[in-house]
C-alpha cells in the first residue's frame, strides 16, 4: 500500500498562507513545483531543481519532489476557515513551493486533535488557515512512502535491540481516528464509536531494527499490537524480521482494557512514527497482534487498506459479520463491512490467522475467516493441533509472515535483481573518461540511470546509479557520505 508518508505530505501542501487565494498559492498563482523540505529554517531559493532524481533531492534536505498529479491535488486544496494560532500545535512537514522565479517555505502544522494548519504569512497575525483534511490526507500518505532518514538517527536502537522511544520521537498518523474518519472508514452507517482521546506527547513506542540494518535501503515494517498493558517485540519474531530484513515497531499501553480506538490510533502512528524514521517500502506494511491485540490489527487493517497491506493474526481476529455459534447463539459482528475502495484495497492484501484445537477463540477465528474468503479477500488459516492461546513459536510464525509479505516481496526482488541487470548494462557502456562523453549520450545514459532509480528505489544497484548519474554531471553536486554506495 502505499508508509508510507508521501501521499500524507501531498495533503498537507494543501495548507499555505494568507496572502494568497489557495494555502499553497504563490501570488495568486498555482503552484508548479513543490518540495517536502527536512527543516523549516531551509533557504526557499537556495535548492535544487526539481528535475533531480530523487536520491539526489534527498541529499540535500529534499524529502520528496511532487509530480505533476501531485502538484495538480495540492493546487485543488481548500481550507476551511482561519483561527488563532494555538499554542500547541505541533510541526508537521515543510513544503517549498514555486511558481515562476517565485518560492516560498509553508509550514504545515498540527494540532493535537488532528487539524492540519497552515500559519499565515503575516507572522504578527498570529492566525492560520484550517485545512481541509479529505482531500489533504492522501496526499500525505503518498508523500511518506520512502520518506524516511537516509543516515542513523541519534536515538535509534542498536540492530537486533529493542529500545523504547517516548513522545518525541513519536509521530502522529495523518489519519486521526475522528468522528469522520470513523464513519468514513470503519463504522459506515453502524453504530458510532467514540472517537480517538490519545494524547501523542503522552505515548511510547518499541523499535527493533534488523541485525544488518543499512539506512540508505528500503524495508519492510511490521507493528504489532500488545494485548497487555506493557509492549514488547516477541524474541519469536527476530529470527524472520532479520532474515526479511524488517522494522518492527510496536505501541506502547494499548492492553485490551484500554479504548479500542485508541488502540487503533496508536497502530496508526506507530506506522507514521516508523515511515517518518526510516525508509520503508509502503508496499510492504504489515500489522500483527497476539489475542484481543490479533483483533485490533484486523480492525485497523480494516480502516486503513490504503496504508496496511496484511495482517497476521495470532489466537485472535476481527469479524464484520454476526457469526452462529454451535450452541445456536450469535457471535456479533464487531466492525462494519468494508465497503467499496476500502473492500478493494484489503482483497488486494492478505491476513493468516493462527490457531489451534488448544485456542479457545479456534471456532470463532474459523468462521471469520470462512466469511472474509468467500467475500474474495485472501486469507489462510494455520490450525495446529496443539496450539494454544498465546503467541505462536518463531517458526510458526515465520511461516505466516512469509506468506503475507510473499507477492511485495517478490515483486520487490524481482525489481532490484532487473536493476542490477540495468546498471551493468549502463556501466559497461560507459567509456572511462565522462568527459569524453558527448551531450547527447550523456542524456541517455542519466535517463537510463533515472529509470534503474525509480525501478527499485533505494536499492543497491538504485544508490549506484545514483553515484554514477553525479560522475555524468558537467558540474558534481555536493552529496554526503550516506549517498555513497559501501
Amino acid at each position: 500500500m502505499r508508509f508510507a508518508l508521501v501521499r500524507l505530505s501531498l495533503a498537507m501542501f494543501a495548507i499555505a498562507s494568507q496572502a494568497v487565494a489557495g494555502p499553497f498559492d504563490i501570488a495568486n498563482r498555482k503552484p508548479e513545483s513543490a518540495f517536502v523540505v527536512a527543516s523549516t529554517t531551509t533557504d526557499a531559493s537556495a535548492l535544487p531543481p526539481a528535475a533531480l532524481p530523487p536520491m539526489h533531492l534527498r541529499e540535500q534536505s529534499v524529502v520528496a519532489s511532487l509530480s505533476a498529479d501531485q502538484l495538480r491535488q495540492l493546487g485543488k486544496i481548500g481550507s476551511s476557515k482561519r483561527m488563532p494560532l494555538p499554542a500547541d500545535a505541533a510541526e508537521y512537514l515543510t513544503l517549498r513551493v514555486s511558481a515562476g522565479e517565485t518560492s516560498r517555505i509553508v509550514r504545515i502544522l498540527r494540532t493535537p486533535t488532528g487539524e492540519f494548519l497552515v500559519p499565515l504569512d503575516d507572522a504578527k497575525a498570529k492566525f492560520a488557515q484550517v485545512v481541509i483534511d479529505d482531500a489533504l490526507t492522501p496526499l500525505l500518505i503518498d508523500l511518506s512512502a520512502f520518506a524516511g532518514s537516509t543516515t542513523k538517527l541519534a536515538d535509534d536502537p542498536k540492530p537486533g535491540e529493542v529500545k523504547r522511544l517516548t513522545a518525541d520521537a513519536l509521530r502522529a498518523s495523518p489519519i486521526t481516528l475522528d468522528a469522520g474518519n470513523l464513519k468514513a472508514r470503519f463504522t459506515y452507517g453502524g453504530a458510532p464509536l467514540e472517537p480517538t482521546t490519545r494524547k501523542i506527547a503522552d505515548e511510547a513506542v518499541f523499535v527493533r531494527l534488523p541485525k544488518k540494518f543499512d539506512p540508505r535501503l528500503a524495508h519492510g515494517l511490521l507493528v504489532y499490537v500488545h494485548p497487555g498493558p506493557t509492549s514488547c517485540i516477541h524474541a519469536e519474531m527476530h529470527a524472520v524480521l532479520d532474515e526479511l530484513n524488517m522494522i518492527a515497531v510496536a505501541p506502547d499501553n494499548v492492553p485490551n482494557d484500554r479504548h479500542r480506538v485508541d488502540r487503533m490510533q496508536l497502530t496508526l502512528d506507530a506506522i507514521a512514527t516508523a515511515c517518518n524514521r526510516y525508509i520503508i517500502d509502503p508496499d510492504r506494511i504489515h500489522v500483527t497482534g497476539v489475542s484481543g491485540g490479533g483483533k485490533i490489527a484486523t480492525h485497523t487493517w480494516a480502516a486503513a487498506p490504503d496504508i496496511i497491506d496484511g495482517v497476521i493474526a495470532i489466537v485472535g481476529v476481527g469479524s464484520y459479520e454476526n457469526m452462529r455459534r454451535d450452541d445456536g447463539k450469535y457471535w456479533r459482528g464487531d466492525f462494519s463491512k468494508p465497503l467499496g475502495v476500502a473492500m478493494k484495497n484489503l482483497k488486494a492484501g492478505r491476513l493468516v490467522a493462527i490457531t489451534g484445537d488448544e485456542d479457545g477463540n479456534q471456532d470463532y477465528i474459523r468462521k471469520a475467516l470462512a466469511i472474509m474468503k468467500g467475500d474474495g479477500i485472501t486469507t489462510k488459516l494455520d490450525d495446529y493441533p496443539d496450539m494454544p492461546h498465546e503467541m505462536a513459536t518463531s517458526e510458526r510464525f515465520a511461516l505466516a509472515l512469509k506468506w503475507v509479505d510473499e507477492p511485495a516481496r517478490v515483486r520487490r526482488e524481482a525489481a532490484e535483481s532487473k536493476a542490477s541487470e540495468e546498471f551493468d548494462a549502463i556501466k559497461a557502456a560507459i567509456p572511462g573518461s565522462a568527459d569524453a562523453i558527448d551531450i547527447d549520450t550523456r542524456h541517455n545514459l542519466q535517463s537510463r540511470l533515472e529509470a534503474v532509480m525509480a525501478a527499485a528505489p533505494f536499492s543497491e544497484p538504485a544508490w549506484q546509479a545514483a553515484d554514477v548519474w553525479r560522475r555524468l554531471q558537467p558540474v558534481s553536486l555536493p552529496h554526503s557520505d550516506a549517498a555513497k554506495p559501501k
